[in-house]
């Protein structure tokens, strides 16, 4: 069994620890050490997209995550990356909204806020949605219970869109515990959505 300790590791790099280790690995165990529970569901998330088993115990900031890759891991791994790749390739383009702010623009707040409502209702009023929404830094109040755009958040997500919020920004700004719609990501999946965006949109 492998042991990774990522304890006091800041977002990215608890999952970049799993993902060096299981690159290591044909198949077995593998234990990893994290102080909170973004960590976990990041590890969690990423573990299940290279088709290996996850279980976890503990709370309270001490978590126990074991990872089990199988012989087969590899070899579904590789279909499921052959996959994602046959569905980029058919789309025309993989458009990113990134969003790094809950309001739109500098200069005036009230109008900022005007504006980012709209900006959200367009999107949902296009012909062809955006591939993945990005929320980071104060972008991350969007997504979460009463906010002034879920409705328009709620429609993408069920059109579709993934809504991915940077769990780092949550538990800063203490609302990690209200996220309304879509999933809790880390920097490493965020760089890799706007790696391999063909288009990236900042309002």
């Amino acid at each position: 069994m492998i042991q990774v300790n990522a304890v006091g590791d800041a977002c990215p790099l608890p999952v970049i620890k799993v993902r060096k280790a299981l690159e290591q690995m044909t198949s077995g165990e593998l234990e990893v050490l994290v102080d909170n529970d973004v960590a976990v569901q990041n590890i969690e998330r990423f573990a299940k997209s290279r088709n290996c088993a996850f279980s976890y115990e503990g709370g309270d900031g001490t978590y126990t995550i074991r990872i089990v890759k199988s012989d087969d891991s590899a070899a579904e791994d590789i279909h499921a990356q052959e996959d994602v790749v046959r569905e980029y390739s058919s789309r025309a383009a993989k458009n990113v909204v990134a969003i790094a702010s809950d309001k739109m623009g500098r200069g005036d707040d009230v109008l900022g806020d005007i504006l980012m409502k709209s900006f959200f209702f367009t999107l949902t009023q296009l012909d062809e949605s955006p591939h993945t929404l990005l929320l980071y830094n104060a972008g991350a109040k969007l997504s979460i219970h009463g906010s002034p755009v879920l409705k328009d958040l709620i429609a993408l997500d069920q059109a579709g869109v993934r809504i991915m919020t940077c769990g780092t920004c949550l538990n800063h700004f203490g609302i990690a515990d209200q996220l309304a719609v879509g999933e809790i990501t880390n920097m490493y999946d965020i760089v890799d959505q706007l790696r391999t965006a063909t288009h990236i949109i900042r309002p």
